[in-house]
């Protein structure tokens, strides 16, 4: 079959998975193109992938930890009017691929294109699990206006699709009946770390781009161990016991995967591949993107780390300190391999096809 798998290009988290189940695909015998945009365009072309550029959403507006639902909104508007023009002559590239079937990890403009189409959609993604599953009230009362700003989003952005196959690390009652849960998707590089994964003498951090990396190193100096800290624009460079390492995937994976805990945002794909190699999280994510904060709040309610909401020497100490019982939670988390969600999928497109 002739596959149209829409990935949405903000954050790398999206292309990385899609890539993964992409690849089974094609071994499966399938032709995949990719349609993605911004940083997601320029990973999957990198990889050799057939792709189509749409115009899609960059992310949240951020400033001082806290997303501006405003912001967010009067640029996402803007940048929809942007790209009309660029997303219909992506829909004549479409149109002339013929897909049989479309998949889609959160990119709204393939969704689009598949229900004027008529075009059976599948939707794998992490995002639905805010919507379509019921949560403990515990775990979203303390941020009811970021869960309701991000539950219209979910709601707007893929709303007709077919199947929706959430992957998630944690467990939750399904809503509706074409969603099934299903593991986190993860790449062959991590699953194949596990087999050298142990508790090592240092910490690893990751914050993106928009984080103040000064401040964060600051704090991180008092952890009393070597700490790797990536994604800052000072590396490659030293500052005490802290590291600015400059991004190596395979140095990351590695550091990572011979770490004694780890700290960054709470971004789906970094916590669920610290999870499945066993290292405890403190998770700082941003205010108002309840996407983050549901799975800070799950990392914390399962026992694997914590939620923090300002990232201080104290709740780094506080932290440091509960490590081993955190690990000792994380031993009992397993993972097949990605099989039965590749099982899945392939079952749905010969439901849907």
């Amino acid at each position: 079959m002739n596959i149209l798998y829409g990935a949405c290009g903000a954050g790398m988290g999206h292309v990385m998975r899609s890539a993964v189940l992409a690849q089974h695909l094609q071994e499966a015998g399938h032709q995949v193109t990719f349609a993605s945009h911004d940083g997601g365009l320029r990973y999957l072309k990198h990889r050799k992938w057939r792709t189509i550029q749409v115009a899609g959403l960059t992310g949240s507006k951020v400033s001082r930890n806290a997303v501006s639902p405003l912001g967010t909104l009067v640029s996402s508007v803007i940048q929809m009017q942007r790209g009309s023009r660029s997303n219909l002559l992506a829909s004549v590239e479409m149109t002339t691929l013929m897909p049989d079937v479309v998949i889609t990890d959160f990119e709204a403009t393939v969704a689009r294109y598949a229900m004027l189409m008529n075009k059976p959609l599948i939707a794998v993604d992490n995002f639905h699990f805010l919507n379509h599953c019921r949560h403990p009230s515990a775990l979203i009362s303390s941020d009811y206006s970021a869960a309701s700003f991000m539950y219209s989003v979910c709601e707007s952005r893929i709303p007709f699709a077919h199947k929706y196959l959430i992957t998630t690390f944690a467990s939750a009652p399904v809503l509706r009946p074409t969603t099934t849960l299903h593991l986190p998707i993860l790449r062959p590089e991590v699953l194949r770390a596990k087999t050298e994964a142990s508790s090592g003498e240092h910490l690893v951090a990751y914050f993106n781009d928009k984080a103040d990396h000064a401040s964060i190193a600051e704090v991180l100096k008092t952890a009393g161990m070597p700490v790797r800290l990536y994604g800052s624009t000072r590396a490659p460079a030293t500052d005490g016991p802290v590291t600015f390492c400059e991004f190596s995937d395979a140095d990351f994976i590695r550091d990572v995967a011979t770490s004694r805990a780890v700290i960054g945002g709470s971004g789906f794909t970094f916590m669920t591949e610290a999870i499945f190699l066993g290292k405890p999280m403190l998770a700082l994510p941003y205010e108002m993107q309840f996407e983050q904060i549901l799975n800070a709040n799950y990392l914390e309610a399962l026992g694997y780390g914590e939620r923090c909401h300002s990232l201080t020497p104290e709740s780094l100490r506080s932290f440091l300190e509960q490590v081993p019982r955190y690990a000792g939670k994380l031993q009992g988390f397993r993972h097949d391999g990605n099989r039965e969600l590749f099982a899945s999928v392939n079952r749905a497109i010969r439901e849907v096809a």
